[in-house]
Parts: C-alpha cells; sequence; structure tokens
C-alpha cells in the first residue's frame, strides 16, 4: 500500500486528557519530574552552558557535548504538560527562563551549539559523525513546534528558522554533503515544517529528503570525515567512530542507503529516529523503493529483534541490535530511548498506512517498554530495561548521559498525540483512553468525547457533539490482543472491518453515545523458538499490559518459581504507592533447595506450593528489592 497520508495528528490545542491513567501520570510530571530535571539541568552545568555561549566566554563548557538536547527536551515536555494540564506559575516561570536562554545564545550567523560556542568555536561542522550538533538542533525544533501549539510563544520558531537557514547554507546538493551521525534532524524538520513561512518549509524539506536520499551512499561524507582525522578531541566527545577502529558505518546507519536497506542495524535510537524520519519523507511521494525497504526493516524489527515489551536494542556495547532471534532477558539493554523512538516511527507508520498493526506495536512499546523508564514517584528513571533482574537493577535519579528522562516525559506529556487521529471523513481513535477532542469535519464543528478506564477496562463510551446533523466517520483500532468486539449504539448493525479498524460511517445527532467492549483475557504468551532465553516458559499479558513477577510478591526468588500453565488467572485490584493497579494471579510452585552449601543433589526436591502474583511490567522496581521475571518457567 502506498504511503500517503490516512490521518493526521491533531494539534495539541485541540486535544484534553481525560484518561484517569495518563492523568496521573501527566499530574506527576507537572508535581515532580519536570521540577527535578529543571533542577538537574540547572545543578549540572546545561543551563549554564547557554547563559556562557550568550556572553561569549570561551572555554568553560560542563558535560557531554550533546547536553543541549536534554534542555530542548524539557522544553518540549514542559510546553506540552503546561497545555494538557492547564496554567502552572512555576513552571511557565522555568519555561519562560530556558527560552529566554537559548534565544540570548544563539550566534548572529544562526549557529547554535553551546559546546562548540564555548570550547570550539574555531571547528563547527567538523566531526557530524560523533559530535551531534544537527542532532541537538533537531530537538530544538521539536521544541519550537511543541512551545508554538501549546502557548503561541513563536520565540524558538525564530530561533528555528534562523538555525535552519544557516545549516541550509552550509549543507545541500549545491554545497557541501553531510548528515548528522545520530539522527533525529530529519524527523524533527518535518515537525517543524507547519510552522514556517512556505519558502522557509519548502527549504527546509528539501535539505532533509536530499540528506535521508543520500545517507549510506559510498563514500559517505562522515566515512571520509572518519578518515582525515579532523575533529576535536576532548574527555567529553566519546570516540564511537575513533579512527582506530574500523569503519563499516552500521552503528549509525552509514553502511547502506535506507532504500538498500533490509533490517535495523547499528544503535536502536538512531535507527528509529532515521526510519522515522524517512517515514516522513515517504508520504505522498510515490517512492516505492523507500516504501518497501521500510516496511522490510519494519517488519524483521517487529518480528525477529522485539522484546514482548516492545524494547529493543538488547546489546549493551553499542546500545543496539543483535542478531535475529537474540534477545536475553536479564542483560537486555532496551533504552528508554529506544522504546520511545519505535512509538515515534511505529506511529508515523500508522498514520502513513492506515494499518492498525502499526498502532499494536506503538501501544505496546508505550505502556511497556517505555514507560517502565520512570517511577510511579515520577523521580526515578531507568536507562536500561531488562526483562528479569536479580535485584540490583535499580531507578537512578539522573544520568551522565540524561536522554532517556527528558525523553519519557516528552512521551507522556504529549500522549494525547498517539491516542487519536483526524480522518478527511472523522476521527480515527488509536489508544481508547479518556480524552476530548474538538475538530472540524466539512466546516462543521465536533466534539468527540472518550471515556473509558483503559487500560484496566476495555470498556469505552464514544459520544459524538455537534450542533446539527451531521456525517462522520468513526474509526477504532481492534488492537491484536483482543479476541472480540462488542458495539452497543445508533448503528451497532452498521460497523464494517478495514485493516484493524472497526468502521462506523453515518449521520450522526448530538448526543449519540457509542459503547464498545474490548474483551481484555489474560493470556499466556510463548517466543519463537529461536529465542533461546525464553525456551519452557510463558510470559502474561492481559490487554495492553505485558506483565512481570516480582520476589516481594513471592516470598521466593522470582527464577526459582514454576508456573502451571493450567492453573486459571484472578484479577485483584491493589494499589502501588498511589497507583491503582490490576494484578493477577495464578498457582504453581517452587522446589526447594535442600542445602544452600551443595552445589548438586540426587534427591528428589520438595515441591511447595505458591501462588504467584503479577504486576505490570512497567511498574516494577517501585517497592523493596528483588528479583524479577517476564518470561516466567513452565517446565522443571
Amino acid at each position: 500500500m502506498s504511503f500517503t497520508r490516512h490521518a493526521h495528528p491533531f494539534p495539541l490545542s485541540s486535544i484534553q486528557i481525560t484518561s484517569p491513567f495518563w492523568g496521573r501520570w501527566q499530574d506527576r510530571l507537572a508535581r515532580t519530574t519536570l521540577g527535578i530535571q529543571y533542577a538537574q539541568c540547572k545543578s549540572t552545568g546545561r543551563l549554564e552552558n547557554f547563559a556562557r555561549a550568550a556572553r561569549g566566554e570561551q572555554g568553560t563548557f560542563e558535560g557531554r557535548v550533546y547536553n543541549d538536547s536534554d534542555v530542548y527536551k524539557w522544553v518540549e515536555a514542559g510546553a506540552t504538560l503546561r497545555h494538557v494540564r492547564g496554567p502552572n506559575p512555576e513552571l511557565d516561570a522555568q519555561l519562560d527562563e530556558v527560552v529566554s536562554l537559548i534565544v540570548a545564545a544563539q550566534a548572529p550567523d544562526g549557529y547554535l551549539n553551546t559546546y562548540f560556542q564555548v570550547n570550539h568555536p574555531d571547528q563547527r561542522w567538523v566531526n557530524l559523525g560523533d559530535l551531534h550538533e544537527l542532532y541537538c538542533l533537531g530537538h530544538l525544533y521539536e521544541a519550537a513546534a511543541a512551545l508554538v501549539e501549546a502557548t503561541g510563544d513563536r520565540r524558538l520558531i525564530d530561533v528555528a528558522r534562523k538555525s535552519l537557514a544557516h545549516v541550509a547554507s552550509i549543507f545541500g546538493p549545491d554545497r557541501r554533503a553531510g548528515y548528522c551521525g545520530h539522527p533525529e534532524f530529519e524527523l524533527a524538520v518535518f515537525r517543524l515544517i507547519p510552522h514556517l513561512p512556505p519558502d522557509d518549509a519548502a527549504v527546509g524539506e528539501a535539505l532533509v529528503r536530499w540528506m535521508i536520499d543520500i545517507r549510506g551512499v559510498r563514500p559517505t561524507p562522515i566515512e571520509a570525515e572518519h578518515r582525515s582525522n579532523v575533529r576535536p578531541r576532548t574527555t567529553t566527545h566519546g570516540n564511537a567512530l575513533a579512527p582506530d577502529a574500523a569503519y563499516d558505518g552500521k552503528y549509525i546507519q552509514d553502511h547502506a542507503p535506507v532504500r538498500e536497506t533490509d533490517g535495523p542495524v547499528g544503535h536502536s535510537v538512531r535507527a528509529m529516529y532515521l526510519y522515522a524520519g524517512a517515514t516522513d519523507a515517504a508520504i505522498d511521494r510515490d517512492d516505492a523503493p523507500l516504501e518497501n525497504a521500510l516496511t522490510t526493516i519494519y517488519d524483521r524489527l517487529v518480528q525477529r529483534q522485539m522484546y514482548i515489551t516492545g524494547g529493543i536494542g538488547p546489546i549493551a556495547s553499542y546500545e543496539g541490535f543483535a542478531d535475529d532471534y537474540v534477545l536475553p532477558n536479564r542483560t537486555a539493554y532496551a533504552e528508554t530511548c529506544a522504546a520511545c523512538g519505535l512509538v515515534f516511527w511505529a506511529r508515523r507508520m500508522g498514520l502513513a498506512t492506515g494499518e492498525g498493526r502499526y498502532v499494536d506495536v506503538m501501544e505496546r512499546a508505550l505502556f511497556n517498554g517505555a514507560l517502565a523508564g520512570i517511577s510511579l514517584t515520577g523521580d526515578r528513571f531507568f536507562y536500561v530495561n531488562p526483562l528479569a533482574s536479580d535485584g540490583t537493577h535499580h531507578r537512578q535519579e539522573w544520568f551522565d548521559c540524561a536522554c532517556c528522562p527528558s525523553n519519557i516525559a516528552r512521551l507522556i506529556a504529549g500522549v494525547g498525540r498517539y491516542a487519536v487521529a483526524k480522518t478527511d471523513d472523522g476521527v480515527q481513535i488509536d489508544l481508547p483512553i479518556g480524552l476530548v477532542v474538538q475538530t472540524e469535519v466539512r466546516g462543521q464543528p465536533v466534539t468527540v468525547r472518550v471515556e473509558s478506564d483503559y487500560p484496566w477496562s476495555g470498556e469505552v463510551s464514544i459520544t459524538i457533539e455537534t450542533a446539527k446533523p451531521l456525517e462522520l466517520e468513526l474509526r477504532v483500532r481492534i488492537p491484536d490482543w483482543c479476541p472480540e468486539l462488542e458495539v452497543d449504539g445508533p448503528g451497532d448493525d452498521e460497523w464494517t472491518y478495514d485493516r484493524d479498524y472497526a468502521v462506523l460511517k453515518r449521520t450522526w445527532e448530538s448526543g449519540d453515545e457509542v459503547k464498545l467492549d474490548l474483551a481484555m483475557p489474560t493470556t499466556l504468551l510463548q517466543a519463537h523458538p529461536a529465542i533461546e532465553a525464553d525456551r519452557g516458559r510463558r510470559a502474561v499479558q492481559r490487554g495492553p499490559l505485558v506483565y512481570c513477577l516480582e520476589e516481594v510478591d513471592l516470598g521466593c526468588p522470582a527464577p526459582e518459581f514454576i508456573l502451571d500453565p493450567t492453573s486459571e488467572w484472578d484479577e485483584v485490584e491493589m494499589k502501588l504507592g498511589d497507583e491503582p493497579i490490576v494484578a493477577l494471579e495464578a498457582s504453581g510452585d517452587y522446589e526447594e533447595w535442600p542445602d544452600a552449601d551443595v552445589p548438586y543433589t540426587p534427591a528428589e526436591l520438595d515441591r511447595v506450593p505458591k501462588r504467584g502474583r503479577w504486576i505490570p511490567y512497567y511498574a516494577w522496581d517501585n517497592r523493596r528489592a528483588g528479583s524479577m521475571e517476564v518470561w516466567v518457567r513452565t517446565d522443571r
């Protein structure tokens, strides 16, 4: 199917989140998370770096070369949250302070990167492979788009316009060949384009399409840069592409053009951002080679290289992909940013194709692999997300490389962008969470209200409000985990099925209400036999949530518990802190070892009956330390 714009994201100003589940997360952002992240950006010198650049100071930059990006992501999260949760005087003051710092730091020619402005003003653009200049600008552009959408403040749009003009004066088909070792600039320009004057938008679009097209074409500009060994050297740089290492380009997706790639390679976050940008570039272009390549890469990723949680990238040493079916649990890297990146890419694939299967993966990564990256108190974070733990893996208050905390914050703040979309004839519900969306259909205002306790319940109510009768198409995704959908309300015998969506097109009266019940059974899942780590084990899923077993609920180490796969499952309502959840219980046993000091025994071990309790994976490591398993043994 050709990549066309089957649906469009609604602007932030059109969506109000009423979901109890996501409302609690957004309240935590407002109450705790964003304040902590602002304080960290201040205490680690990230904000002062902008002030130093504005003052023209030299040699005093603090932190890592890409630290500007954490500030930009914080702005994006704060601006988005300020819209969806209402005015917040403290946050508003912080946003104004930080935006003012960014504006003041920009160089007269439009350049903006505090690391180079402060420490290496004579070495701009000499190391695109390693040093993240365009990557940081990408996050600036996304922050600018979020700020103007949420508040109408165009200060960062003006900074972004000047910056983009500067970049386009250096790189392009008739200028220097180049693109960033860490993709992000590409997708960010597409997000910025709707807020630019037509001429600026055309320049930006042409530039990033060209960057995507030439990436990986030999000899690549980054390959030439790598061989030249002309780059600034300090301990803050890191040297992922150090000249004493053989260069094959895979780590940064520079090994081959996207159209000639048949699977994900290299650093998982970079890959997701590149493929998201390439999907934007393919829409409405009738570019079969690019569409086919992206579809092939995507299918291989989700069929052979994705964890059940939506986590991706199992290998710690380069934060990236392994061979097919290599998905270890305890040593899984599965970076929080990578799960966020999969949300970004899968969302774009769904909008481009109209197929619900992409939203299924987006939902899996959002509710599990990404959401696990932040504690239930909103003040601690996972960078790495294993699917098994011996009790020593815990969230941290911050990281020297702090990409994940700000990434999960902006994802939670903007969850409405992933829940609902606008079609030519109506509204598409992708995540049936509580929300209100205001839009127009053929020039007539309409409000769509969704009420639910999702993800704990599959019961959903959708109400249409309009000034006069209106023909409107309502599309509701039927998730891959849902075996049965019941519908009650006007037109309940008129629904059709289209690419994993239930579709009802009819003339609606104001107040018409449709009730849907997405069956949400507890399901035992098994892994492909080639995934060695999961043989003889089962994972548990209910609705969109993957569950795990924690030692704190068992009274014995989680790896020792053996599930009876024929056991009946009970649903148990409980609270973890202030988070109400639905836990699951089933029966099994564990084999009691006779003597801790004896490594082997011929004796038949005593089997102790045990009732196991599972909690959602996103909520693990929020209580007493102990072991955890997603894939639980069913074989002895």
